[in-house]
């Protein structure tokens, strides 16, 4: 069987109604028959075939003799990728009939990535955006044999930019430090500029006293290479940064009492332990473990509180969070590399938590919880992760996510004695203003707040490879209904998992990335002297799906001017509304079914629903105001939208480009 029909002649109409029939289920036409050669004789070309394919058997059959070359290989992966000295047993006994008894040659990228520590260095996309913005550094040697000037060094400086490189050559390791001096006046006087940023693997030579005071006195950033992260404790006792860092982890564990050495117990099987090494970027960490946290809603909404009452954010992390968790098990531990400077046969038996363990992220917030509710504070119902504590002068607002801390509040006493009480309790950092929170770039300015993630932005369409691409003014083109089923199903769809942790049709992920790439300069904004009155709009678009045919619902809560999602939160923060809140619609049948006492035979499936919502009515929790569909601002998240609507709602859910000049 065959895809290319120039390797046929003699070629003839297919008169049988057969087809191939792959592993897949797939059934593929034979579109005709002909000759390969005076041997192959009747071969079938489907073109919808992707190789070559010869029946072994049938030329067997046929008196034919089928060699397989590198015949190794063929085994090696049948029998499951064993080692050269079963597979030479296998091949030189008489099972596979193997007459060529040469020696084995095995090259198997299989076995080599299943027994590698760690994966090849990843591919980066993202470069430094001018040259000597960034610089790697890394030094070479000794080599075995020194040149003529006795030089058993190098050191390399790489422009991130333009991968240009500068090789400098060393006697000794001591020189560097010299050496980067030269060259940092090299580029100030051949270039005009200055090197921004240094990336080195963090070797001895770069961590001199003397090297660091003198990055310091230039204001040079510095960052450890991610592809020199230690995999193993052997590794990582080799640099001063990392013996630096495993020594203030034991520090930090010792202080907090987390564990009493003890005699090994004959009947116990105490746990393993092993170090981790990461670099921390903008003490963000929350996605690497589980513990009870706080819901976007109520960030947006504490913010929106922050900008209309002029109250300060402040933020607070908590050093070693899992460390400060109280265990209830009795579990006993290995001793971690480094405790002892000889084995020893005496374990750790653990009186606080630790990273790894199940109990961990629970046992850490219930401690936290209790603290708080001994210092007066209440845990709100809606949301586990907030807090609040009223008093003569004003309310005090916590919100806690894993080991990242927000307060706000009016009574700026209690806020202070707060931040007292938790400094005393756990080992906190103050953090200051707020300015990063679950990976949100925070900007205060006097006209409000505003939230953007501009750097998430930038990575995704990094990721998608869409850099140089055109930007679109609308994230959904008009006019375009897809059907779950439509187009090719992609080979390798890692990409796309990637790009979109929802299931969008492949089809709009590109143009969402296009218009991302578009508006990653966009901030949500909360301005001040904000109102703190609730409106809702709500919308559908009716069996807007065309393989199901279900309505596409959705709504948006406004507090004041500012965009937020409807939670029973108000209330609670002392924030009463006294009047119904407005939900905007623009359905009058839906209006009136809500207002007037009437049901028939058409609106039975929803009288459930209708009870609830009526319910509200009455109570005067909500009211019915209609909307024009013209000015429908949920209109933007049910359908794709012409250009001068789109950026039209859009500015009315406070999307902008400058908050500051507001």
């Amino acid at each position: 069987m065959t895809n290319n029909p120039t390797a046929l002649c003699h070629v003839r109409p297919y008169a049988s109604q057969s087809s191939i029939q792959t592993t897949n289920g797939n059934s593929l036409p034979i579109a005709t028959i002909g000759y390969a050669s005076s041997k192959f004789t009747d071969v079938f070309l489907a073109h919808q075939l992707y190789t070559n394919l010869i029946f072994v058997g049938q030329l067997v059959d046929n008196n034919c003799i089928v060699n397989f070359f590198d015949l190794s290989m063929v085994w090696h992966r049948r029998l499951g990728h064993p080692n050269t000295q079963i597979l030479s047993h296998v091949l030189n006994s008489d099972l596979p009939g193997n007459k060529d008894r040469s020696s084995i040659s095995l090259e198997c990228d299989s076995c080599k990535l299943g027994k590698s520590k760690t994966l090849p260095f990843p591919l980066h996309a993202s470069r430094a955006s001018h040259c000597f913005d960034l610089i790697h550094s890394d030094v070479w040697g000794p080599s075995p044999v020194s040149s003529h000037e006795k030089f058993k060094y190098y050191v390399t400086f790489i422009d991130d930019h333009n991968k240009f490189t500068w090789v400098y050559f060393l006697r000794s390791k001591s020189e560097v430090f010299r050496t980067f001096t030269k060259f940092l006046a090299y580029v100030d006087n051949q270039f005009s500029t200055s090197i921004k940023s240094l990336r080195t693997d963090s070797g001895g030579e770069y961590l001199s006293t003397e090297f660091q005071a003198f990055l310091a006195s230039k204001a040079l950033t510095v960052a450890l290479s991610n592809f020199d992260i230690p995999t193993c404790y052997s590794h990582a006792a080799k640099h001063d940064c990392w013996r630096q860092a495993m020594q203030k982890e034991i520090a930090a564990l010792k202080a907090n009492h987390t564990w009493d050495i003890e005699p090994y117990p004959p009947t116990i099987v105490p746990l393993g332990c092993k170090w981790v090494y990461s670099v921390k970027e903008y003490s963000v960490n929350y996605e690497e473990t589980f513990a009870p946290v706080a819901k976007m809603t109520i960030v947006r909404t504490i913010l929106t509180l922050a900008a209309s009452s002029d109250w300060p954010l402040h933020h607070m992390d908590v050093k070693n969070v899992f460390l400060h968790g109280d265990l209830k098990e009795c579990i006993y531990m290995k001793p971690p590399s480094g405790l002892f400077p000889s084995p020893t046969s005496h374990v750790c038996k653990l009186r606080c938590s630790l990273y790894g363990l199940k109990q961990a992220p629970r046992a850490w917030f219930d401690k936290f919880r209790t603290t708080l509710l001994q210092f007066s504070f209440r845990q709100s119902k809606y949301d586990t992760s907030l807090f609040l504590r009223k008093s003569d002068m004003g309310i005090v607002v916590l919100l806690v996510y894993v080991d990242d801390i927000v307060i706000i509040g009016s009574d700026s006493t209690l806020l202070g004695q707060l931040k007292t009480h938790l400094s005393e309790s756990f080992h906190m950092k103050d953090l200051g203003s707020l300015t990063y929170f679950l990976g949100l770039k925070v900007h205060h300015s006097p006209s409000g707040i505003s939230l953007n993630q501009h750097k998430y932005a930038s990575d995704l369409v990094a990721t998608a490879g869409l850099q140089r691409a055109t930007s679109v003014d609308t994230p959904m083109e008009l006019n375009v209904k897809l059907h779950k089923e439509e187009g090719d199903l992609v080979v390798d769809p890692s990409l796309y998992r990637k790009l979109t942790p929802h299931h969008l049709h492949l089809v709009v992920v590109p143009r969402i990335i296009h218009y991302v790439q578009g508006t990653s300069t966009c901030d949500l904004f909360f301005p001040a002297s904000n109102s703190t009155c609730l409106a809702t709009y709500s919308d559908a678009d009716w069996v807007g799906c065309v393989d199901t045919r279900r309505s596409i619902t959705s709504w948006c809560v406004f507090l004041g001017d500012a965009l937020i999602s409807w939670k029973s939160l108000l209330t609670e923060l002392d924030f009463s509304n006294t009047n119904p809140t407005p939900l905007h619609a623009d359905n009058t049948s839906a209006i009136q079914i809500t207002t007037n006492p009437i049901y028939h035979e058409r609106t039975k499936h929803i009288e459930v629903d209708c009870h609830s919502i009526r319910e509200a009515f009455e109570a005067r929790v909500i009211n019915l105001p209609h909307i024009s569909t013209d000015i429908q601002i949920v209109d933007i998240f049910t359908k794709a939208l012409p250009r001068h609507r789109h950026c039209l709602l859009s500015s009315k859910l406070m999307l902008v480009d400058q908050p500051a000049s507001i």
